[in-house]
């Protein structure tokens, strides 16, 4: 058996070619406009709703 660990901002974890072997991680794509709202989220202290 194998083990790792995965890192970061993970969003699907996939077997893809039926081997029942994890081998596809997908990721959301982070470019600048997402760091600014990141960092406008964090010195945010307001409600949801």
């Amino acid at each position: 058996m194998r083990s790792g660990y995965v890192n970061g901002v993970t969003s699907h974890i996939l077997d893809v070619d039926g081997n029942h072997r994890y081998d596809t991680i997908t990721t959301p794509h982070c470019d600048g406009e997402t760091a600014t709202v990141d960092k406008a989220a964090i010195r945010w202290s307001g409600t949801l709703y």
